[in-house]
């Protein structure tokens, strides 16, 4: 992707010195916008979003508390505003605001069976199986940081492998009910005993119904459908509008699965310049310090390490850095 040959207006220095500038190439060192409540975080972060839309750098925005979808309301008269880039902007955003488990905006349903891409090596096969035991053992229930969640996802690793290599992997959780029901238990009893394999397959059942639910409401959830513009010359703004999971745990598994989705789909997909930027605002919640690990924390940290060779940049906010985990 080529970028204009300017660098992005970020703001002004207060010693009146001139404008505040970022490279785009600078993107994919990933963005921390540290602050305290009222600071203007998100005012940041939007700033930027509309710098990368003007340089054709489209962008997904993982909306936790319903701030971000003003993108798409008409731009207000500002007199402090610079009428010229409004102008600009209104010509290039597409902006698409997409909301779980809801019609309000434009429905999109996260698939949690999408199996691997096939053109990985080995290693990058059997890491995505990983990635996909881990966030159905994370929907069904179990902390896979510690026993027992960690015996189940390997249980539903192997269990997977297995079912892709007869070309019969569950499309939903009825049918992986299923298959843990007809499988043979003691090719498994190395990793769950018999008891435990009859209560996974109780919660897989359990889930199984139809509704508006994350899993079946809407439009499934794609990368490449989100960076394609429908309009062109327009360059695409994806709101995840998360206000629509009134469940915490809801949003931690919808965020856990679309980083998945992102994970898989950079590693087919390089690039060495911003392909797309991510912002994720109370980024804290969801890569807390300490031992504590949501379902959301192993899959960021490792976009923070390996996304920039991909030509995906991350934008985090938060109030409190020192909630975060120090490695990010």
């Amino acid at each position: 992707m080529s970028l204009l040959n300017r660098c992005m207006r970020i703001g002004d220095y207060s010693d009146d010195s001139g404008p505040a500038t970022l490279d785009p190439s600078s993107l994919l060192r990933h963005v921390s916008i540290l602050g305290t409540t009222g600071s203007g975080k998100t005012v940041m972060g939007k700033i930027i979003l509309e710098e990368c839309t003007l340089e054709g750098i489209p962008s997904i925005v993982l909306d936790v508390k319903g701030d971000l979808a003003r993108m798409a309301l008409p731009i207000a008269d500002d007199p402090k505003a610079d009428s010229k880039r409004q102008s600009e902007w209104s010509k290039k955003a597409e902006v698409r605001i997409w909301t779980p488990k809801d019609d309000s905006g434009l429905p999109i349903s996260i698939n949690p069976f999408k199996i691997p891409p096939q053109d990985l090596d080995d290693n990058e096969q059997l890491d995505a199986w990983d990635r996909m035991a881990s966030g159905l053992s994370v929907i069904l229930g179990y902390d896979v940081s510690k026993h027992p969640g960690l015996g189940v996802k390997r249980f539903l690793e192997r269990v997977l492998i297995r079912l892709a290599i007869k070309n019969s992997v569950p499309s939903n959780f009825g049918q992986l009910g299923k298959a843990i029901r007809e499988l043979d238990p003691e090719e498994y009893d190395d990793l769950l005993n018999s008891s435990a394999i009859k209560g996974l397959e109780r919660r897989a059942n359990a889930l199984d119904g139809g509704g508006k639910d994350m899993y079946t409401s809407g439009t499934p959830l794609s990368i490449p459908m989100m960076l394609e513009p429908r309009l062109d010359g327009r360059t695409p703004v994806n709101v995840i509008y998360l206000s629509t999971l009134v469940d915490e745990g809801q949003k931690m598994t919808f965020i856990q699965q679309f980083c998945r989705e992102l994970y898989d789909w950079m590693l087919t997909s390089p690039s060495q310049s911003p392909q797309v930027m991510v912002f994720l605002d109370e980024a804290a919640e969801f890569i807390p310090a300490g031992a504590s690990k949501p379902p959301t924390k192993p899959i960021i940290e490792r976009h923070l390490k390996q996304a920039r060779a991909f030509g995906v940049g991350w934008m985090l906010a938060t109030q409190s850095p020192k909630d975060i985990d120090y490695k990010i």
